[in-house]
């Protein structure tokens, strides 16, 4: 496997320590100005508190000036803004992020641009009205109170990438584009695993030219924000403070560093992160607007925080072996996933790859029978009505028939990242 766009890792990042106190003036220190005696003391203390005194004991200091959250869960808004590609002020993505820092959870929902809200798009509300304006949409969409709000231009996974990175993706298709305004060239190759930063990063969470546009790139960026933030947990506080001074310069937020520092200390240890798909459908004029049959159960997700309920992150692939060869069958997998678990697969391969298997099959690639149980549990959930043959590719069951199959979706470009936990052939029409 080729890897690419490494590039030089991340600056140290130390900080400055300071010592209040009352200190003994006499005349045996040979400093006639009590002033320079108490800034050099001060001085002396702070290098040794940095030399000496271990990270933990540090960040016990630092808890004693951060601010604690009282609301949990503690919601945020994040809109993106990407004014340089789109030339507007209107919101690029609007993502709500539901922070459970008791439980130590992270669930994201992102709300489609386009959504169709009191006779135009939800992106156009910032724009049009404001900030208040457009926190008060999504609460009534989600049926939450957002606390706090962060815009944020897209250069800030720039900043990320170069502070976090490198990041390992995968990238599944030709992805080209080149833009002379700005001088951006994204040019990946499929099948390469690249290890992005900075630039590159950026490119690629950009990118919109695919067949699935806006769905794709969301796809993409909630990969790259999962990642980021497992990268993120290893980082200490102040670490967190210089790259927040950073962040900030390209933000317009109400959040305080101090709240910042506790929620991060709240859930880097042992947080969990999944995201949770919002309600929409197209009505006749091609307009994206609210599904209400399905709303309700939204809104109790979001309440519920989901993760909660998994074990771990499962890495689903499912495979079309159905009569419906066309992207309505992946439209129709991740509603029914989202419906019934609350969460979507990993990837849903459409397309006709003319497998040799009849029915409905799933391969589980972990050795662990817990993994196993709770695959096919999930699958149960999601297809009662549905017999899956089992096969055991960690204990070498059919491990050639696996095989076979990720060759036959090599050959059609068809590129599947992994480790997975189970490759599921799917018989029926996908639900609905």
């Amino acid at each position: 496997m080729q890897t690419s766009g490494e590039r030089v890792g991340v600056q140290n990042i130390g900080g400055r320590g300071k010592n209040k106190g009352n200190i003994d003036i006499g005349g045996r220190t040979g400093f006639k100005d009590p002033l320079t005696l108490i800034v050099i003391t001060s001085i002396a203390l702070g290098l040794i508190i940095l030399i000496c005194i271990p990270f933990p004991f540090l960040n016990f200091i630092v808890s004693l000036i951060y601010k604690p959250v009282k609301e949990n869960p503690f919601n945020i808004l994040l809109l993106g803004l990407d004014e340089v590609i789109e030339g507007t002020v209107r919101t690029d993505a609007i993502l709500l992020a539901i922070i459970d820092h008791v439980e130590g959870k992270v669930v994201l929902s992102s709300i489609p641009r386009d959504l169709m809200v009191d006779g135009s798009k939800i992106n156009s509300v910032y724009e049009r009205k404001g900030i208040e304006a457009l926190e008060n949409v999504v609460e009534d969409l989600t049926g939450l109170k957002i606390n706090r709000f962060a815009l944020v231009n897209y250069d800030v996974f720039k900043i990320l990438g170069d502070e976090l990175g490198p990041i390992e993706i995968m990238v599944n298709e030709p992805m080209y584009y080149h833009d002379y305004v700005q001088n951006l060239t994204i040019d990946f190759k499929p099948g390469v695993v690249y290890r992005m930063k900075g630039d590159e990063l950026l490119a690629y969470i950009r990118y919109r030219k695919n067949a699935l546009g806006d769905i794709g790139r969301l796809e993409r960026q909630k990969d790259v924000l999962k990642k980021m933030f497992e990268k993120a947990k290893n980082m200490d506080i102040f670490r967190l403070g210089r790259l927040y001074s950073k962040l900030k310069k390209l933000m317009k937020t109400d959040l305080d560093l101090s709240e910042v520092i506790y929620l991060f200390s709240k859930v880097s240890k042992n947080g969990q992160m999944s995201f949770i798909g919002f309600p929409y459908t197209i009505n006749d004029r091609g307009e994206v607007i609210v599904d209400k049959k399905r709303l309700g159960r939204y809104r109790d997700s979001l309440k519920e925080l989901p993760v909660s309920g998994i074990r771990k992150s499962y890495r689903i692939v499912i495979l079309n072996n159905s009569t419906l060869k066309n992207r309505v069958f992946e439209a129709r997998v991740r509603s029914r996933w989202r419906k019934v678990m609350g969460w979507e697969p990993e990837k849903v391969i459409w397309e006709d790859t003319k497998i040799n298997m009849k029915g409905s099959h799933v391969f589980v690639l972990s050795r662990s029978m817990v993994d196993k149980e709770a695959i096919l549990g999930f699958l149960k959930k999601v297809y009662p009505e549905e017999t899956f043959k089992v096969h055991m590719v960690s204990w070498m069951e059919d491990i050639d028939e696996y095989y076979e199959i990720m060759e036959k979706l090599f050959e059609k470009r068809i590129y599947v990242e992994r480790p997975i936990d189970a490759l599921i052939i799917l018989g029926t029409l996908g639900g609905g």
